[in-house]
């Protein structure tokens, strides 16, 4: 592998598990699964729909209907390459090539999502067991105000005092 950049390696170990998922699975390789999956290794952290379909297009390598793009999503998240998050109107997702316990800070006035980075926690969510259920991905959501929109709140309090 000398000479492959990050992106490059990760591309290709998600298009192993893709193919390696679609063969057991019996499911078509088609090309546009590949360039949807291309496309979501590309985006950096957590995205919706929307960007992924904006990253697809400034590729160009084919033209992609809504209705393939959710599918082909859902299939993805099936084989457990992204996780799916339902944090607010939009579906986001993420690519999930190693799973590892995760944590969002999700805002719940301007529906911004963003990662928080603490390894305590992380090590944490990795030894949370229960006797009924197996927990396959450890992932915890925190919703409140980001800043920006904490300091609106205080500032229109203030105003109408």
């Amino acid at each position: 592998m000398d000479g492959m950049h990050d992106a490059d390696i990760i591309i290709e170990a998600a298009t192993q598990r893709l193919t390696d998922f679609l063969t057991a699975k019996k499911m078509r390789k088609t090309p546009e699964r590949y360039v949807i999956l291309r496309a979501a290794c590309l985006l950096p952290g957590i995205f919706t729909i929307d960007q992924l379909d904006e990253q697809i297009r400034l590729h160009g390598e084919m033209q992609v209907s809504r209705t393939t793009l959710f599918n082909n999503l859902e299939t993805m998240v099936e084989a457990q390459l992204l996780i799916k998050h339902t944090l607010t109107r939009a579906a986001h997702y993420e690519l999930n090539l190693q799973p590892t316990p995760k944590a969002y800070l999700v805002c719940s006035r301007c529906r911004k999502v963003a990662k928080l980075e603490r390894k305590e926690l992380e090590a944490y969510l990795a030894t949370v067991r229960s006797k009924s259920f197996v927990v396959q991905q450890p992932v915890l959501y925190l919703h409140g105000l980001c800043r920006k929109c904490y300091m609106e709140q205080i500032r229109k309090v203030k105003q109408t005092k």
